[in-house]
């Protein structure tokens, strides 16, 4: 590719190439749409038993039905008693009159439509000749309402009674006491998801120094195979050297592999140690299969991967473990900062037990402990060379490897632009008022403008002063020093202070565990959690989902389907919860392993996670969701496997082909997992890769040493829950939501640096969690709209609102005048008294069916931050895009009835279009660019057009810290996220101008063509 068509295809390819949180790259694929077109045609199916829904159906908004509005009308009641209290009325106004009067009025409406709907549902129970449990059910529950409802009215006649003039203070306000606490115990709506901390605090322990005697090493109460077994130090043939572990993996994969690299110790070590690129963690985080997949790992997932191949080729192998010391130069290489101390820290902050050595005043070495491996070799007197008979036991690091430094292009340079001027344009261009806490009314073409020259002058630079540059030439970086010799090494290249022990299997106690439970106990400890290896869980698919608790459930529900349905819009969009129990059930890989107990749909369960690290602490967060509900339960690390893409999406293949078999006994075997399942694990997979990539080029920029993990969370479907007095009367269409933990060690041995990249890191999670449902769930009509905290406020912001930092000084001002629900309100009202700073827009927001506000808690100090959306979730949410479906298939226990069969094929129409080969392709070509990131291979196809993004990408975040240093004192803590959101706003208008003009060469690069 030539420096004239990259220039040409600039727009079309850099934007689209790496930028994809915003890009939508199913929605204009032609060679997509043709496949959809075939799928949903389904001339093999007989069309008796589907008729696919118009593809331009347009959401429309259901007017609420009665349920729903006594179950608002009950919150509202709460709410206002609440408020009442709070101010402590002692009297009551007309206007309070007025209100306790239509509320009488509208309960007694209210109640009398509920029973309607209640009496056609009883009807339908005995039409349906349910069994007696289930008519009980709906027996109780309509006692249980007509009593609260009556219990209600009665509490505000009392209210009314006080309305007169000869009514006493203490009546009055025992008459609202009491109001008030009828309401107590009484689930009136979804809870509310409380700010519990920012998860990566959790993740800066004290420094933990190295051991340094076999005496220290106890902690970790380690028993070397070569101890407990002394025979094996020159047993070369015990079997337990070519053994398979949770970490050390070997398939067909590795197989391969090591074939490649014939099965040769010299060519395996130096390939591990040429390719891997070093993490800086502690603890083994990934199987051997995921660090091959994924080109990443540390030093752990290093020594694993080198057994597996080592092993795979017959080589008898093992892990060692010790504390090295390392001089300081190569260490700070190592870690890619130049400054000692943070390169110490930023090591120590991923865990590491590390200790500096300082000589004349200044540190000189590093020790610190750490993993390798020791094979058995044929090492005298050709070192590995030829490898027939093993004599010795030879020490092979993996992880340790130093690297070139490559300088790359000055963005801000070559523009010749006074980036402190635009910065300040910018600013005048706007309102603030310090004194109240917020700022209004930006000109963002200021901005714009200013990244257009920036191309122009960088397009002119490239074209007239460089030849052929590479990847390295434009970006900089650094790459792999690489090291390829005929034979083995026969020392490490740092000196081994202390061998502690060697091992044929990881210890447990180096093992990092994800625990996840259900219920507490009376003294706050989960109970009976599920427990899983980091190694187990990373990059594999773990689903929550629910199955009716018995068959009389399970024959209420599938009940519920229409007979003879014949489109989407027959399936039922609300399923009568209370009539139903189902049990919540986890699954790894599609394998049942852990279940709880029967519970109503659509009760909360609330998901107890613990994620403990071996050397800092256990890490605790909590999520509640309904019954209901189906989603990936999302865990990884900073790494994930093309691979495992690659397998996804072979697997759709399959679920495609044999859905359009029109064979009903081959559609029947087609379980949730297949669809729903590898639907929200494509999204997760998604989440995690570009959140990878994005921090990744950010840290490049911003000469930040970065690492994440762990992250873990919720990907998928949600519904809506109708509550009438703690009964979840129904469950409604809701939507896919996201709801992920980040944790991260950043260090750039800047205190600002880091705190403006944790801000400006902290968007980009934010509005990944609005993108990836958008790139995902492309209708051919168009994208569906999705929510975020960082969407919402980039809407208030271009829509003219206010955009309020919240301290304690301002905090009850703008909640007094502010229309939100109070459980948000005393949430904003915690976080400011505990310290924290809360950035918010002005105004509620409407989107489709979702309203609400998005808000950010941040330590104003460090720039970590929580993003949260009002309406009991974090994260971010949109309707569903299964048009209905996922509510009917939520609580539906896999069988092989003709009823599922056809809800199988009813949502074939939605799920075609999330199943074409675009979005998992795109995944895919994103990791092999993290890959270009990583090592900066020159000679890559495309690889130019990808730097030339880069450079443009790395002037655009140079121009925010630029913005961010200028308005700092300012705006305080406002600052980065206002960077943020416009570059959100930029990257935008950008995917407009793709998706309307560059077709066919986006989809032909998102192909790897």
């Amino acid at each position: 590719m030539n420096l004239h068509q990259v220039k040409k295809i600039f727009w079309i390819l850099s934007y689209a190439a790496l930028f994809s949180m915003v890009i939508q790259p199913m929605a204009h694929a032609k060679d997509s749409a043709e496949l959809i077109a075939n799928v949903v045609n389904m001339k093999a199916i007989n069309s008796k038993v589907m008729a696919p829904a118009s593809k331009e159906k347009k959401r429309i908004v259901q007017e609420k039905n009665p349920e729903q509005l006594l179950s608002e009308l009950s919150q509202e009641i709460y709410w206002d008693l609440y408020d009442w209290k709070e101010k402590n009325i002692k009297s009551f106004s007309e206007n309070h009159k007025s209100k306790i009067t239509a509320w009488q009025t509208r309960l007694t409406d209210l109640h009398q439509q509920v029973m309607v709907e209640m009496d056609k549902l009883t009807e339908w129970i005995n039409k349906k000749n349910l069994s007696q449990v289930i008519k009980q059910r709906q027996q109780d529950a309509i006692v249980h309402i007509n009593t609260e409802v009556m219990g209600l009215k009665h509490q505000l006649n009392q209210m009314l009674q006080n309305t007169l003039e000869s009514s006493t203070e203490e009546a009055v306000i025992r008459s609202i006491s009491n109001g008030f606490n009828f309401f107590e115990g009484k689930q009136l709506k979804r809870k509310h998801q409380v700010f519990d901390g920012l998860s990566s605090v959790a993740l800066t322990p004290d420094r933990i120094p190295a051991a340094k005697t076999t005496d220290e090493f106890s902690k970790y109460g380690l028993t070397s195979h070569s101890k407990s077994n002394p025979a094996s130090t020159k047993n070369f043939t015990d079997p337990a050297f070519l053994s398979t572990s949770d970490e050390v993996v070997i398939n067909e994969k590795k197989k391969k592999k090591a074939a490649e690299l014939e099965n040769d110790p010299v060519e395996i070590y130096h390939w591990v140690r040429n390719n891997i690129e070093w993490l800086p963690s502690y603890g083994a985080v990934q199987a051997s299969d995921i660090t091959l997949g994924s080109g990443r790992g540390n030093a752990f997932d290093q020594s694993s991967l080198l057994l597996a191949l080592l092993r795979t080729s017959g080589v008898p192998s093992r892990y060692v473990y010790g504390t090295i010391e390392v001089e300081i130069d190569k260490f700070t290489n190592w870690v890619g900062l130049n400054n000692p101390e943070a390169a110490i820290i930023f090591a120590q902050y991923g865990g590491i037990p590390i200790a500096s050595v300082i000589e004349g005043g200044i540190i000189t070495k590093v020790q610190m402990e750490h993993i390798w491996v020791e094979a058995a070799i044929d090492f005298m007197p050709s070192r590995g060379a030829v490898n027939i008979t093993p004599d010795s036991w030879v020490t092979l690091d993996p992880s340790f490897k130093q690297y070139e430094s490559l300088t790359g292009l000055d963005p801000i340079a070559i523009s010749g632009q006074d980036m402190e001027q635009v910065a300040q344009n910018f600013i005048d261009s706007g309102t603030s008022n310090e004194t109240e806490g917020w700022v209004q009314g930006f000109d963002q073409s200021i901005l714009t403008n200013a990244q257009e020259q920036m191309q122009q002058s960088l397009t002119a630079h490239i074209e007239d002063n460089m030849t052929d540059p590479t990847v390295g030439d434009v970006i900089g970086g650094r790459r792999t020093i690489k090291q390829e010799f005929p034979v083995l090494p026969s020392s490490t290249m740092n000196r081994i202070v202390v061998k502690a022990a060697d091992f044929v299997e990881m210890p447990d106690n180096m093992r990092p565990k994800y625990r996840l439970a259900f219920e507490k106990g009376i003294t706050g400890q989960i109970v009976d959690p599920l427990e899983l290896n980091f190694a187990q869980l990373n990059n594999h698919k773990l689903t929550l989902s629910f199955k009716p608790a018995t068959p009389a459930d399970e024959d209420a529900l599938q009940a519920l389907i229409p007979e003879g349905a014949s489109s989407v819009d027959d399936i039922p969009t609300s399923i009568p919860a209370h009539l139903v129990k189902v049990i919540p059930q986890v699954a790894l890989d599609e394998v049942v392993i852990k279940q709880g107990s029967p519970m109503n749909l659509g009760y909360d369960l609330t998901l107890y996670y613990q994620v403990h690290l071996p050397t800092q602490g256990t890490l605790n967060k909590q999520y509640s969701l309904p019954a209901g509900s189906y989603v990936n339960l999302l865990f990884g690390s900073n790494s994930i496997s093309s691979e495992i893409i690659k397998e996804l999406k072979s697997k759709r293949s399959v679920t495609l082909n044999n859905l359009n078999s029109g064979d009903n006994s081959v559609i029947s075997q087609i379980r949730r997992e297949k669809i729903f399942g590898d639907i929200y694990f494509a999204g997760a997979l998604g989440y995690l890769s570009e959140k990878i990539i994005f921090s990744s080029m950010m840290a490049k920029q911003f000469n930040t040493a970065y690492n994440m993990s762990p992250v873990f969370g919720t990907f998928g479907f949600e519904p809506n829950v109708s509550y009438l007095f703690s009964i979840p009367r129904s469950i409604d269409t809701g939507g896919v939501s996201v709801n992920i933990y980040t944790t991260k060690q950043i260090e750039s041995g800047n205190l600002v640096k880091n705190k403006q990249f944790n801000q400006i890191s902290g968007t980009i999670t934010s509005y990944l969690e609005h993108s990836i449902p958008e790139q995902q769930f492309r209708r051919l009509n168009g994208p569906q709209n999705a929510v975020s905290t960082m969407k919402l406020l980039s809407i208030g912001l271009q829509a003219n609102q206010k955009i309020h930092t919240l301290s304690e000084d301002v905090v009850d001002d703008f909640l007094l005048n502010v229309s939100m629900h109070q459980d948000t309100k005393d949430e904003i009202k915690t976080a400011v008294l505990a310290g924290f700073q809360v950035l918010i827009h002005s105004e509620e927001l409407i989107i489709d069916n979702w309203q609400g506000f998005g808000y950010v808690i941040t330590d104003n100090a460090t720039g970590n931050a929580a993003f949260k959306i009002s309406g009991g979730l974090n994260g971010g949410q949109m309707d569903d895009p299964f048009d209905g479906a996922s509510i009917a298939l939520a609580g539906i226990q896999d069988t092989t009835d003709e009823a599922t069969v056809t809800l199988i094929l009813l949502v074939l129409d939605v799920i075609s279009v999330l199943y074409g080969n675009a979005y998992l392709d795109f995944i895919v070509s994103l990791l092999a660019m993290m890959s270009i990131l990583s090592t900066l291979e020159d000679g890559c196809p495309d690889a130019i057009t990808l730097a030339y993004f880069l450079i443009i990408f790395a002037a655009i975040l140079l121009f925010i810290i630029a913005f961010t240093a200028q308005t700092a004192l300012l705006f305080g803590n406002l600052a980065g996220f206002i960077a943020g959101m416009l570059m959100s706003a930029l990257l935008d208008d950008l995917v407009s101008y793709v998706a309307n003009n560059c077709v066919e060469q986006t989809t032909h690069f998102i192909k790897g063509g």
